[in-house]
Formats: C-alpha cells, sequence, structure tokens
C-alpha cells in the first residue's frame, strides 16, 4: 500500500472486496433461483467500483488541480515565444521553396538552351538522326541531398498523400463510415434486412442487472 493513502480508507474498501468475493464464489447460475443472487453481486460490485473511483479522487483531485496550475505557468512561457519560433520555420521554408523554384527554372533554362544548340547544329550540318534522338537526351544536372543546410537548420522531406480519384482506389484502402450504417441500422427494427450490400444486420443480447 503507498504511503500517500490513508491505511483506514484502503482497509475498508479492502474488507468489503474480500467478503463480497466470499460469498459471490459460492453462486453459480444453474436454474433461474440463481439469477437473483447473481444479479445483486454484479450490481454490488459496480457499488464497490464507485466506492474506489471516488476515494481514489479523494486523493487525486487535489494533485491534479496543482499539476493544471503548474502546466499553465509554463505553458504560458512556451507562448511567449510559439509565434516568434512560427515566424521563423515560415520564413525558412519560404527562403527553401523560393530556392527550389529558382534551381527548377535554372535546370529548364538550361535544358533549353542545350536543345536549341543541338537543333543549330542538327540544322548546319542536316543531320536529322541528330533530331530525331534529341528528345532522348537531357542535360546531366545535380541533384542536393537533403540534410543540413546551415550550421542549424536541416531540411527533411516528409512521404505525404493526396486523394485525386476515389474511383480508382484499391478497395483494401478504404474504411467504412461506421456513424453512417450505424444511423441505417438504427432506422430499421431488429429483424429487418440490410438494404447495405456487403453488410449483415444482426441482433446482440446483452445483460444488465438493475
Amino acid at each position: 500500500m503507498n504511503d500517500l493513502i490513508k491505511k483506514e480508507d484502503y482497509l475498508e474498501l479492502r474488507s468489503k472486496i474480500d467478503q463480497a468475493l466470499q460469498e459471490s464464489r459460492k453462486i453459480i447460475v444453474l436454474s433461474e433461483d440463481q439469477l437473483d443472487p447473481a444479479g445483486f453481486y454484479l450490481k454490488h460490485f459496480r457499488q464497490l467500483s464507485k466506492a474506489i473511483e471516488d476515494t481514489k479522487k479523494k486523493y487525486t483531485k487535489p494533485l491534479k488541480d496543482e499539476a493544471k496550475q503548474i502546466e499553465s505557468v509554463f505553458r504560458e512561457l512556451t507562448e511567449m515565444f510559439a509565434a516568434e519560433e512560427k515566424r521563423l520555420a515560415n520564413e525558412l521554408q519560404d527562403f527553401l521553396n523560393e530556392k527550389k523554384q529558382a534551381e527548377a527554372e535554372q535546370r529548364a533554362k538550361e535544358q533549353k538552351e542545350y536543345e536549341d544548340a543541338v537543333l543549330e547544329e542538327a540544322e548546319m550540318f542536316s543531320d536529322t538522326s541528330v533530331i530525331d534522338s534529341m528528345n532522348d537526351v537531357k542535360i546531366e544536372t545535380k541533384s542536393e541531398k537533403l540534410g543540413s543546410i546551415s550550421q542549424f537548420v536541416t531540411e527533411t522531406r516528409t512521404k505525404k498523400w493526396r486523394l485525386i480519384d476515389l474511383d480508382k482506389v484499391d478497395r483494401k484502402y478504404l474504411i467504412l463510415d461506421e456513424k453512417l450504417i450505424d444511423a441505417v441500422r438504427k432506422d430499421h427494427d431488429f429483424d429487418s434486412k440490410s438494404p447495405i450490400d456487403g453488410i449483415e444486420f444482426y441482433t446482440d443480447f446483452t445483460i444488465k442487472t438493475k
């Protein structure tokens, strides 16, 4: 037992639990006569669970209140520079985007200059084979390796995806809308057949004590 918990609180709960277990373990439901005793102890165990929870809250609530106050103080410290942190991150990202755009434009320019030079040379010598093969030739450019781009800044890549055509998506990647199906099920009787292909309606039975 933890030293933070009063001994009398723990022993009171433990005594009630031990007594209930000693009595309930004698019950075996073989006839309707045993339904009420079984139901009685199910209800009693629920009451014990609530008593345990109430006693626990007596100890944990003050601690949680203090924790919230502590968290509030440190959250305020973090919020002092949150906006500036976001601004700097946006500045870096904007710069990297502009840099990549400029590099892409430069590569396109070099490719165009190369193709124009090949065309001009081919026309001078009337070498049609050079013109025909030009589309297969691409200027070789260097690609940047992702990593540190300054002493304190590292560029990373993130794998993402977006939906462009739902009809082309393989069904194994689709997830059922459980809320929508639940709504349809609630609108039908217990013995009704499902109007949704591939979905079966059935009735589940559970036991609850009064």
